[in-house]
Order: C-alpha cells, then structure tokens, then sequence
C-alpha cells in the first residue's frame, strides 16, 4: 500500500476552483511538517505500539507511511500497516490568496483508497477512489490566517471489497446450482 499526498492550497474567484477564467495562486504543502497518527482504535495499532512499533509521529508528504517507519515489521516489509490514519497540519494561508471574492481550496492527490478531509473540524471533502485528485473549500476555515486541517485516509476498502466478495462467492454459486 502506498500513501500519496501532494497538497496545495489553491486560490481561485468565488465562483469554484474551475471556473473560467479564474487566476489560481498555489501553494504547495509537501514536505515535512505533517503528524501521522495511525487509527488508535484499531487493534493492529494497539499490537503495533505493544510490540514497540511507530503508530504516529511527523512525516514528509508525498510518500508512504510503511517508508518512513510506520507498522509493524513483517517476513517481506520493515513496516507494514492497513487501515486507516490521520495526517494532520496547520498551515498560514498567505494574505492574498483570501482576499476579497477569493476562496481557498485544499486539493488533495493522489490517496489510496479514500480520505475524509476535515478543516477547522468540519468536513470538507470525501473521496473514494484510486489516487485521482479532489477539491474541497476551505474558505470559512481560515481563523486569523491559519488553516488548520486532518486528512483521514484508509486503505481498507480493497480489503472489505474482496471479503465481500469472498462471502457472496459461495452464495452466488449456490444459487446457480439451486436454479438449474
């Protein structure tokens, strides 16, 4: 499992990110200065700290949690871990880019599987997929020039897809035995 996260904060004419005409001021949020915390409640993280493994702490986006020392050690990886994580950040947005008839949109690349992204506590944004970009505003969200923001990302739905797959398999069969 690899986790991508090239983020930018994007400026763009109230009237959407994709509007026509709109001038777009960028910032890039890669690099250090994220928190990685792994889902607590999972009890893969509570072996994962038990057996003294890293389930949180800074890490440099874009790149995979398992990279920079996240898991748990396996027969094939150093560091192994599916589920879900939070990466967190605050950011100072730069003056102009909430000026007047602006608003702040926080993209989000390249996740693997699905990310809920909540600014100053609020969700601004879901997605479910493979690795293709996504926008939400976070205009409202911006107190006193900061941009406080959490990215949740899971990589489990592979795995619930195959296990449901998996438990319809035998009834799919049944049911084709059952109806000749």
């Amino acid at each position: 499992m690899l986790v991508f996260l090239p983020l930018a904060v994007a400026a763009v004419a109230s009237s959407g990110p994709f509007a026509a005409g709109a001038t777009r001021l960028s910032s890039s949020l890669d690099g250090a200065g994220w928190t990685l915390t792994l889902d607590p409640s999972d009890p893969t993280t509570k072996a994962i700290k038990a057996a003294g493994g890293k389930t949180a702490g800074t890490i440099t986006v874009p790149g995979a949690w398992e990279h920079q020392g996240f898991g748990m050690e396996t027969a094939t990886m150093k560091s192994q871990y599916i589920g879900a994580a939070s990466y967190a950040r605050s950011v100072v947005v730069p003056a102009g880019f909430a000026a007047a008839g602006r608003s702040v949109w926080l993209r989000v690349e390249h996740v693997h599987r699905s990310a809920k992204v909540m600014a100053g506590g609020a969700l601004v944004g879901e997605h479910y997929g493979y690795l293709s970009p996504f926008e939400g505003d976070v205009t409202k969200h911006i107190v006193g020039g900061k941009l406080e923001m959490t990215i949740v990302v899971s990589c489990c739905f592979v795995l619930l897809l195959l296990l449901s797959l998996l438990l319809l398999l035998p009834l799919l069969v049944l049911t084709s035995v059952v109806s000749r």
